[in-house]
């Protein structure tokens, strides 16, 4: 639908949005517009969509076990799209402004255990795969864990980021930050280039698929399925749960919170102050553990 590309053209240039969010904003958009088919007998005009057809559509996603954080996701894409609509092509929809997300439950997020990611090295250098897809997979744990990078600032590391020690990346909302690169990790992403059987250019992103394309960030999500299922790991332990390792981890240690804010690119305090209620949780945890009066 040609507005649809327009608008993922916009969020593209403009906006500098990841392939990844372009592919989630594409498909929701794909919904509406299927939706609106079905729910109007006549062809309607987006500026004459009212509350209840936004709500309705938001019913219809719910009934298809859509959580309550994907359906805030959601409304925000729809709210997006009609803001474009309205700058960019002057079509004006006043409904969508009063449209609310549910809200979103406060969940704290899980960190991996240290063994447990020390376990999952140990089952990735086991597999029986090429053996620079073994180091691929393992660099890949190294920076999610070791560096605490979101996935797709990991597949965005060029070769030529990897000649000074601090890595300038460029995260949500286009924020800059600097998070310096460890030995170990500069290490292991070296020897990966040197047994990929592929060119590597200073501009080429490092990790590749088996045909020497860049990684796709599915590839990575299937890769911590497999570990989890295989080692009866929790559903949570994702790649993200490896960022949130990392700063509860460092946050253990007792790294300063501002510190952790700016290795993580938190625009706000009080994000990275989540972690310390986990490590309040984990401290709770093991005090009801020692605790001879705690014992049964």
């Amino acid at each position: 639908m040609k507005i649809i590309e327009e608008f993922l053209q916009f969020l593209k240039i403009q906006k500098r949005v990841s392939e990844h969010t372009l592919d989630g904003y594409s498909r929701e958009l794909q919904f509406f517009f299927q939706f609106l088919k079905g729910h109007f007998d006549k062809e309607i005009e987006l500026t004459d969509l009212i509350l209840s057809d936004f709500r309705s559509y938001l019913a219809f996603r719910k009934n298809q076990n859509l959580s309550d954080s994907s359906l805030a996701r959601v409304v925000s894409i729809l709210k997006t799209f009609f803001r474009f609509l309205e700058r960019k092509k002057a079509i004006k929809n006043t409904a969508i402004i009063l449209l609310r997300a549910p809200k979103k439950p406060k969940r704290l997020p899980r960190a991996v255990a240290e063994k447990d990611l020390f376990d999952m090295l140990h089952f990735i250098q086991k597999e029986n795969l090429p053996s620079w897809v073994i180091l691929r997979n393992q660099t890949l744990l190294f920076f999610l864990w070791g560096a605490g990078l979101r996935m797709s600032e990991v597949l965005g590391i060029k070769r030529q980021d990897l000649k000074q020690d601090i890595l300038h990346l460029t995260g949500k909302g286009q924020k800059d930050r600097l998070v310096p690169i460890l030995p170990l990790l500069n290490e292991s992403a070296q020897e990966m280039l040197k047994a990929m059987p592929f060119d590597a250019q200073d501009a080429d992103f490092i990790f590749r698929g088996i045909q020497g394309k860049h990684l796709n960030p599915r590839e990575v999500q299937r890769l911590l399925e497999r570990v989890r299922r295989v080692m009866g790991l929790s559903e949570d332990t994702t790649p993200h749960s490896l960022r949130h390792s990392f700063a509860t981890h460092l946050l253990q240690r007792k790294t300063d919170l501002r510190t952790l804010q700016k290795l993580l690119g938190h625009s706000s305090l009080s994000t990275t102050q989540i972690y310390t209620k986990i490590s309040s949780a984990d401290l709770e945890k093991e005090y009801l553990h020692a605790h001879p009066r705690m014992k049964k």
